[in-house]
């Protein structure tokens, strides 16, 4: 490949800046010199409010701004974690690469003073765990209904102190980041939850890079050196399934799909609330469905038929 200077947009985050220089690193070695572009989105600015609300009136959280700098030209790609990219991207863009996956499932860290192994994921009765995604909250609820689930926002770091300080229990977090960012978690007891229980976000795990249609391609080139084809095909399927449900952050849905050799195996979770993204919830149900086939058509379909007729009239 031919030097070619290049622009490579990141949020501000010590996880997004983690992920964005790896990603430079891997196009440098390719002959690609690229420069990071912080950029704040507005998903970082607010740290108050759950993801869920705020999601709901404005999606694409943690990639709008990204997004406006790709169509303005002051970036030329952006990486996302794509558990937080919209299944949809603007006209202009496209994900022109998604990179080998990292650990796919959540972690639980607990505090130690409220481990207790006698019970269920190893806490005491009523334990405070925080999150900010309606999916774990659901999933942590449907394995144990007596847990008190609290707002989590913040870095990753943030997060690991306020478990740490013991201002929280326990916490539920992507073990991809706490992998990628190499955090001290001594002291803190792990526990790492089964992707096909607790079923993490479509796409957690992976990275991706978006850029604009009219990528130069010298750049193309290089970015797409960097595309894994069995996760693509993986976390497509994913993707499919909840754009067709019309999730995102106010969807308390999950799916993994998992390359087997008679095709695929999907596992999805939704659970059903009255006041979805509206304060406190009362929980109705929760769902599972898995389902194995080689045409990807029968996988998405199947998947959302049932989960449509549990939502019934919602």
């Amino acid at each position: 490949f031919r030097r070619v200077l290049f622009r490579s947009g990141t949020r501000k985050s010590a996880l997004a800046r983690t992920q964005s220089s790896g990603v430079a690193d891997r196009l440098r070695s390719l002959g690609v010199e690229c420069e990071l572009v912080e950029i704040l989105s507005e998903g970082d600015r607010d740290t108050t409010h759950p993801l869920y609300a705020m999601e709901s009136s404005s999606p694409g959280l943690f990639c709008k701004q990204l997004e406006e700098a790709l169509l303005k030209g002051t970036i030329d790609i952006a990486v996302h974690s794509l558990k937080d990219l919209p299944t949809t991207q603007p006209d202009g863009l496209a994900v022109c690469a998604v990179l080998e996956r990292e650990k796919i499932q959540d972690c639980l860290l607990i505090h130690p003073s409220k481990v207790d192994s006698a019970k269920p994921l190893s806490l005491i009765q009523g334990a405070r765990v925080g999150t900010s995604s309606l999916r774990r909250e659901a999933q942590l609820l449907d394995a144990r209904a007596d847990l008190q689930e609290e707002s989590l926002r913040g870095n990753v770091p943030s997060r690991v102190a306020q478990v740490r300080e013991g201002r929280l229990d326990a916490a539920v977090l992507a073990s991809a980041g706490l992998h990628r960012l190499k955090l001290d978690l001594q002291g803190l007891k792990q526990i790492a939850l089964p992707e096909r229980q607790f079923v993490p976000a479509p796409g957690q795990g992976a990275l991706a890079i978006e850029s604009t249609v009219s990528l130069p391609s010298e750049i193309l080139r290089a970015v797409t050196q960097l595309n894994d084809l069995e996760v693509a095909a993986c976390v497509r399927i994913e993707r499919r399934i909840m754009k067709e449900l019309e999730g995102g952050c106010t969807l308390p849905f999950g799916a993994y799909c998992e390359r087997v050799p008679s095709g695929w195996h999907v596992w999805a979770f939704l659970g059903l609330t009255e006041n979805r993204g509206k304060g406190p919830r009362d929980w109705l149900s929760f769902h599972r469905f898995d389902i194995c086939s080689d045409d990807e058509e029968t996988l998405v379909a199947e998947t959302v038929r049932y989960f449509r007729a549990r939502k019934g009239g919602e």
